[in-house]
Parts: C-alpha cells; sequence; structure tokens
C-alpha cells in the first residue's frame, strides 16, 4: 500500500504544471528517501486479545447509531437479509 501512495505522489508530481522541473527533483528525491515505518500493537496477532478489543461490535460493518440499535436491527434496516439472500 505505501508503495502504491509513493507512485501516486510521484506521478503528482511529475504531471503536475506548477511546479518548475528543479522543484520537481527535489520533491521527487524526498519521496525517494523516506523510509517506510508500519506499526501495529503488539496484541493484534492474539487472537483473544483481538476478540476483546473489538468485542460488541458488528460484524455487518455497517454501523450508524451502534448505541441505540442492535447489529441485527441495523443489519435488517440496511436491508441485510435481501443482500445476504442474493449472494
Amino acid at each position: 500500500m505505501i508503495g502504491h501512495l509513493k507512485a501516486a505522489f510521484n506521478s503528482l508530481v511529475e504531471n503536475s504544471q506548477w511546479m518548475d522541473p528543479e522543484t520537481k527533483i527535489r520533491a521527487l528525491e524526498k519521496a525517494a528517501a523516506m523510509k517506510e515505518f508500519v506499526a501495529y500493537p503488539d496484541w493484534i496477532l492474539n487472537k483473544t486479545k483481538l476478540t476483546q478489543a473489538y468485542e460488541g461490535v458488528c460484524d455487518h460493518h455497517l454501523l450508524f447509531d451502534f448505541q441505540s440499535q442492535s447489529c441485527d436491527d441495523q443489519f435488517q434496516f440496511l436491508g441485510g437479509d435481501k443482500h445476504q439472500q442474493s449472494l
């Protein structure tokens, strides 16, 4: 994903019309010099802790008012049964 972001940035720089050639070169050099750091918490690979962290989160990924409606109510409201049957 980071590679895609860098490629998109480079493309924007190369195709920009408001930057002069020297500025484009410097921008591309800076982008090339960037180091990629991706981090996540240690517990993310622990299934028990991960389950605890997301306990109560709706499995249907379509939350709009989590406090006032159950996950099943939200799923029904959004036509979940119709969509699921068509899969």
